[in-house]
């Protein structure tokens, strides 16, 4: 994303760096969970829910995230942008997290918020819900057509409720915690 705004590949790799070394600095004090995503997270890890979370970020940022936000013991799989050769948009990431999770396209919904995610899910095969509570605009993600709209967190449960009821299991893909940008 920074390449797009960037001058050249040398000035989108040290703006990069820079807020790599930013996000490792003040992670803690900045980092905290969209209201209610805690709570969703831990109520589908309670239904048996396998969970994984498919990343921008470097392993160990998420990894700290995650932690800091009590997380870490919920989810089954992190797929990080170091794990993987092509990160967001490609459906790479996405297509690693199900594997991992032994998950199939059809029974797979991933939650994102940013058009990358929306991208990258799609690519995938997957189904995608797309979180307003982050810093894309509706009409920005549309493009992409998301399944579910979500404005908050607890939002998915009742959606996935429904699908369970009909018969279909799920392995989300959760990206309701900021763990920092």
């Amino acid at each position: 994303q920074l390449a797009a705004i960037a001058r050249d590949p040398v000035e989108a790799e040290a703006m990069r760096e820079s807020y790599s070394d930013y996000n490792i600095e003040f992670h803690d004090a900045e980092t905290r969970a969209y209201p209610g995503a805690v709570e969703v997270v831990r109520a589908l890890a309670g239904w048996g829910i396998a969970l994984g979370v498919v990343t921008s970020k470097k392993r160990i940022g998420a990894l700290r995230g995650l932690r800091h936000m009590g997380l870490l013991d919920e989810l089954a799989v992190l797929v990080a942008v170091d794990d993987v050769t092509h990160g967001k948009p490609h459906p790479e990431p996405v297509l690693r997290a199900m594997e991992l999770l032994g998950a199939h396209p059809e029974t797979t919904v991933f939650v994102g918020d940013s058009t990358h995610d929306m991208a990258s899910g799609r690519a995938a095969g997957v189904r995608i819900a797309a979180a307003l509570w982050g810093p894309f605009s509706r009409e920005s993600l549309a493009a992409h057509a998301p399944d579910w709209w979500l404005t908050q967190p607890s939002e998915l449960l009742p959606a996935l409720f429904a699908d369970r009821m009909s018969g279909v299991e799920l392995a989300a893909s959760p990206s309701g915690v900021d763990v920092g940008r």
